[in-house]
C-alpha cells in the first residue's frame, strides 16, 4: 500500500471519529509498532534503490500529517465535550469551593502565649534566649559552680566540640552530637574535675533560668522579664517527664522587692488562668540560685481544694519553684545586692496544659497525632 492509499484510508477513518477514546485506537492502527505507516516504512527495502528516497520521504511526511491530524481531532473533541457539559449543566460560580485543611496553634503554644500576655500587662518584657549555652551562663553564673553537689540536680546534654576533653562533668555525663536524636542511647561516666574546667563548653540549656544571666549582664535594673522555650535534660521519658520540654522563666530586679511581691505576682497569674478562687502556698525548698527558695502549690483546679484523685486528696497541686534571687547571682552580674533585690520563678507549661485539658500523659501533646490535637 503506497502513501496515497494510506492517506485516503486514514481520511475516511478520522472522519468517522466521535470520541477521544477512538483517537487512541486510530493512532495505534496507523502509527503503532504494527501500524499501517510503520509497516510501509519497513517495506521500503523491497523497492528499487532509485525509488526508496522518494517513497521514504513521502511516508515520513504522511506520518507527521497523521500525527498532527490526530492531535487536532483530539483537541476538537475535548473542547466539544467541555462545551456540551456547560450547555447541559448549570454551574453556580458563587458556590464556595472546597477549602484546604488549615492548621492550628498547638495547645502548649496557646498556653504560653496566654501566660506571656498576662505578664505583658504587668509590665514584663518578653525575651527569647539561646538554647545552646555555655557552662557559665547555665550554671556558674547562677551560683552553681563546677564542683557544687547541686549540679547533680540536672542531667546535662553537652554538645560535642573539637575539644578532646569536652565530656568532663561533675556527676553523670551525657554527650550528644549536632543533629543527633536525643532518644538515642548514650553513655555515662563519673569524672572528678577541678573548678573552672567546664568554662567555655557548650551544652543544651537545662532551664530557661539562663535568661537571668544573659539579660542581667547586658541590662541594668530595674527590670521585669519573662522568657520561655525548650529545655533539655537526660531523663527517662514517661507520662510526666520528657527529655525535651518547655519552661517559662520569670524574674524581676528592683529596690525593696520581697517574697510578698513574688506571691502576689504568682497569685495574679494563676487566678487569671484558672479563676479568682485559686490560692497558692509556699513550701520551703532549695535552689542554688534563689534564697530563700520555695516550692509553689496551687489550689487543685478540679476539686477547688476539697481533695480529689488528681491532687491525691491534698487539695493542692505542685506547679513550680520560686524564690528571691541569690545575692551571689546578683554579684556575678555586677549588681549590688545591698541596693537591688530580685525574685524569680520557673514553671513547666507542658504540665499546666495537662491540667487545663485533663490529659494524663504529656507525651500525647508531642506525638503528632492530629486526632488528639483536634480535640483540644
Amino acid at each position: 500500500m503506497n502513501h496515497n492509499q494510506i492517506k485516503t484510508e486514514f481520511q475516511g477513518d478520522i472522519a468517522k471519529i466521535t470520541s477521544v477514546e477512538e483517537i487512541n485506537n486510530l493512532r495505534v492502527k496507523y502509527l503503532g509498532r504494527k501500524g499501517v505507516v510503520t509497516l510501509a516504512l519497513r517495506e521500503l527495502g523491497k523497492l528499487p534503490q532509485t525509488e526508496r528516497p522518494k517513497a521514504g520521504k513521502a511516508l515520513n511526511q504522511l506520518q507527521a500529517e497523521i500525527r498532527n491530524e490526530l492531535s487536532k481531532k483530539q483537541k476538537e473533541l475535548s473542547t466539544d465535550k467541555f462545551r456540551a457539559i456547560g450547555e447541559t449543566e448549570k454551574i453556580d460560580i458563587t458556590v464556595p469551593g472546597i477549602a484546604p485543611e488549615r492548621g492550628s496553634l498547638h495547645p502548649v503554644g496557646v498556653l504560653i502565649s496566654e501566660m506571656e500576655d498576662i505578664f505583658r500587662r504587668l509590665g514584663y518584657s518578653i525575651v527569647r534566649t539561646r538554647e545552646v549555652e555555655d557552662d557559665w551562663h547555665n550554671f556558674e553564673g547562677l551560683n552553681v559552680p563546677a564542683d557544687h553537689p547541686a549540679k547533680d540536680m540536672w542531667d546535662t546534654f553537652y554538645v560535642n566540640t573539637d575539644s578532646a576533653d569536652n565530656s568532663r562533668h561533675t556527676g553523670r555525663v551525657h554527650l550528644s552530637t549536632p543533629g543527633e536524636d536525643l532518644a538515642d542511647e548514650r553513655y555515662e561516666e563519673e569524672l572528678e574535675i577541678e573548678k573552672g574546667e567546664l568554662a567555655g563548653l557548650n551544652l543544651l540549656r537545662t532551664h530557661t533560668s539562663t535568661a537571668q544571666t544573659r539579660i542581667m549582664e547586658e541590662f541594668k535594673p530595674p527590670m521585669k522579664v519573662i522568657s520561655s522555650g525548650r529545655v533539655y535534660r537526660y531523663e527517662a521519658e514517661d507520662a510526666t517527664h520528657l527529655s525535651v520540654f518547655h519552661q517559662l522563666e520569670g524574674f524581676a530586679v528592683d529596690k525593696n522587692l520581697t517574697m510578698a511581691d513574688l506571691k502576689g505576682t504568682l497569685t495574679h497569674l494563676f487566678q487569671s488562668l484558672f479563676g479568682s478562687d485559686i490560692k497558692i502556698r509556699f513550701r520551703p525548698s532549695f535552689f542554688p540560685f534563689t534564697e530563700p527558695s520555695a516550692e509553689v502549690d496551687v489550689t487543685c483546679i478540679f476539686c477547688k481544694g476539697k481533695g480529689c484523685k488528681s491532687c491525691g486528696g491534698a487539695g493542692w497541686l505542685e506547679l513550680l519553684g520560686a524564690g528571691m534571687i541569690h545575692p551571689n547571682v546578683l554579684r556575678n552580674m555586677k549588681i549590688d545586692p545591698a541596693v537591688w533585690q530580685g525574685f524569680a520563678f520557673g514553671m513547666g507549661p507542658d504540665r499546666i496544659a495537662m491540667l487545663r485539658h485533663g490529659v494524663d500523659d504529656v507525651r500525647q501533646f508531642f506525638s503528632g497525632d492530629l486526632r488528639f490535637l483536634r480535640q483540644l
